[in-house]
């Protein structure tokens, strides 16, 4: 039996000015939305995952040149873990949301981020709808900060007012070669296949496929780092000088990111002494259509009951 979550905004609005910069801006920083006993259950139970290790199927580690993985990642915690299920269905992050939205909210996806301290892994430029089969690619995701993430920490850096229509994504083999368009579009249609936004469960993905993409894209990088490149479906960082200037997001323990698909965001190393674990919940429309493969089962953003 779990102990409910507080929620320390309860259900505060949002202001004017709040709602006037989401949607000239495409996201909005909300201070204390996590109460700090919501913080510290939170940081236990992720602690606690990512002790149990890669062998426990749920943690995923991508490696660099060294022996310590750059990059870890838990996927679908709010499906089977209460705490992240309260976190996810919290009415201080799920009425902004919907807020946000004009309607009910379903939870599309979820994953716990870990970048390491002193060695963290980036985050390539890019817009989270170009690997999201959901229409209209207007989903909301809440980056939720357990501790204070200064720009060192390698923070949410966005680029404003990009959130308005799409931009093309690459993919590289290696820096500099550039994978050829179609190559990039047939890869692009297994990741549907393996299920949209990382999520087998929910989005109808083959799980067997998911665990080959999983293989390849991060298990071998512990042998061959640079197959990491192949899961950065990015933005061409020669297309961004004309798209705005580049905005960090450093947010104190308890803040909230909210921010739009297709908002361009990229996040740099992380230099600090600190590991920076980050839970982030995407949320969609009720009325918006799943277009991947299979059959789609969004968990609903309110507690049951």
């Amino acid at each position: 039996m779990t102990t409910q979550l507080l929620d320390a905004r309860m259900t505060m609005p949002l202001t004017d000015a709040d709602r006037r910069k989401f949607a000239e801006e495409g996201y909005v920083v909300v201070e204390n939305v996590l109460a700090p006993e919501q913080i510290e259950r939170v940081v236990a139970k992720a602690r606690s995952v990512l002790g149990n290790g890669s062998d426990s199927g749920q943690v995923v580690d991508r490696f660099g040149s060294g022996e310590q993985p750059v990059l870890r990642k838990v996927r679908g915690l709010v499906r089977s873990d209460p705490v992240f299920r309260e976190l996810a269905t919290s009415p201080a992050i799920v009425d902004v949301v919907e807020e946000l939205l004009g309607e009910e909210a379903l939870i599309f996806r979820d994953v716990l981020v870990v970048k390491p301290a002193h060695e963290g892994a980036a985050f390539e430029w890019h817009q989270d709808s170009a690997y999201w089969d959901i229409d209209p690619p207007a989903l909301i995701s809440a980056w939720v900060a357990l501790a204070d993430v200064p720009e060192s920490a390698g923070c949410l850096t966005i680029i404003p007012r990009t959130q308005h229509e799409p931009v093309e994504h690459v993919l590289f083999w290696g820096e500099q070669r550039r994978v050829p368009r179609p190559v990039t579009r047939l890869l692009r249609k297994a990741v549907s296949l393996a299920g949209t936004g990382d999520n087998p469960d929910g989005a109808g993905g083959s799980k067997t496929l998911d665990a080959v993409k999983r293989f390849v894209l991060d298990g071998a990088t512990r042998f061959v780092p640079f197959f990491g490149k192949l899961g950065d479906y990015a933005v061409d960082e020669r297309q961004l000088s004309g798209l705005g200037e580049q905005v960090a997001l450093p947010v104190r323990a308890g803040s909230v990111v909210f921010f739009h698909s297709l908002l361009l965001h990229a996040s740099y190393p992380n230099r600090s002494d600190a590991d920076r674990i980050s839970p982030i919940i995407s949320y969609m429309g009720r009325s918006f259509r799943f277009t991947g493969r299979g059959q789609a089962d969004f968990l609903p953003a309110h507690p049951a009951g």
